[in-house]
Formats: structure tokens, C-alpha cells, sequence
């Protein structure tokens, strides 16, 4: 596996180590979703060696990760059930839990949406970053477009025109770019002064 041997070498890891606390410019409060993080985190004591500043938090975990197949078996029920809407809040990374609701005739749509008008920025203390302070999608635009592709049976479904020109830009841009260019706007203070 690409990148396996080159996280294995102290030597690389140590020098990671430094380019993290180097970067952490106050706490950070980091949740971690997928119970695999969680375990390779704690596994490689990954948690005991991060600066003091980042707080790791164990998220819920991923349906496919913490969820007992029975109540997988029982959501399908569920959501076969005339006149039901079944959603999850954790979205595509649940590729083998949406499978298996497609396998049982269940239809299921993926809302991606980009920077939605929300309380979000606020609560994560990122109203100072560029994408704080930047232009968003109209939060019940964005459920509308989710809404109507869900009742059309749609599959993915990315909402806002600036965010489908993202997508498609995604599709040719190398991710280590489009990494860089999230982590800039981002950032503290990137926003500038308004």
C-alpha cells in the first residue's frame, strides 16, 4: 500500500510531529469519526505524542465500523417501509452500508454540499478564516436540492453552483493541490480583516 512504509519510519514521523506542533497556533479540538482512526490513533500512540494544544475526541464511529449487522438489517427494514425517510448524517464514507441498502431496493442520495449558511463556523471558532468569511450556500437551498433529489431517487447530488464548479475542478486537480488550497482557507485568520 502506497505511503504504508514511509508512516512506519521514525525518522518521517518525527519530522511530521514537527511540522504539526509548528502549526498548531492554539487548541484545537480534533473528532475523529471512524472507529478504524480511533484504533490505529491509540494502537500507534499516536494520541500520546501530539502537542497538548489538539484534544483528540472518539467520535460515534461510522455505521459499517460501530454498527452490529442486526441493526444494519433493521434500518434496511426500516427504510423499505412505505413512506419513510431514512437519513444519516456521515454521508459517502459509509460506501459498504449504502450498498447493501441499494442491494435491498432501498434508494439512496448522497447531498454533498460545500459552505452552507449555518451556525457551523461560529461553533467551530472559524469566523476568522477565509472560508468563514467567504460566501455560502442558503441553508434551505441546499436541504431543497437534497429534498427534491431524494424524492426523484437520485444518487449524489452536490448542490450550489459554486460548489459543482469545486466538484468538477476536483476532478482534474492533483488532491495534494486541493488539500493545500482547503488548508488555506481554512486557516486561522485567513480571512483577513472585515
Amino acid at each position: 500500500m502506497k505511503y504504508l512504509q514511509e508512516y512506519r519510519d521514525p525518522e518521517i514521523a518525527r519530522k511530521l510531529l514537527h511540522r504539526i506542533e509548528s502549526t498548531v497556533t492554539r487548541p484545537w479540538v480534533i473528532m475523529e469519526i471512524c472507529g478504524g482512526q480511533t484504533h490505529a490513533i491509540v494502537k500507534h500512540g499516536i494520541d500520546q505524542v501530539l502537542p497538548k494544544q489538539i484534544e483528540l475526541v472518539h467520535g460515534p464511529g461510522c455505521p459499517v465500523c460501530v454498527t452490529p449487522l442486526e441493526q444494519i438489517d433493521k434500518a434496511i427494514e426500516i427504510a423499505l417501509k412505505p413512506d419513510v425517510i431514512f437519513t444519516d448524517v456521515v454521508g459517502g464514507s459509509n460506501v459498504a452500508f449504502y450498498k447493501q441498502m441499494k442491494a435491498a431496493g432501498v434508494t439512496v442520495t448522497c447531498l454533498m454540499p460545500g459552505a452552507t449558511e449555518t451556525e457551523f463556523f461560529a461553533r467551530a471558532d472559524m469566523l476568522d478564516t477565509a472560508v468563514g468569511q467567504g460566501k455560502k450556500d442558503d441553508a434551505a437551498d441546499v436541504a431543497r436540492t437534497g429534498f427534491k433529489a431524494m424524492m426523484n431517487g437520485e444518487g449524489d447530488v452536490v448542490s450550489g453552483w459554486h460548489n459543482k464548479l469545486q466538484s468538477a475542478i476536483a476532478n482534474v486537480v492533483p488532491a495534494s493541490i486541493l488539500a493545500e488550497q482547503h488548508r488555506k482557507k481554512a486557516a486561522p485568520g485567513s480571512g483577513g480583516t472585515h
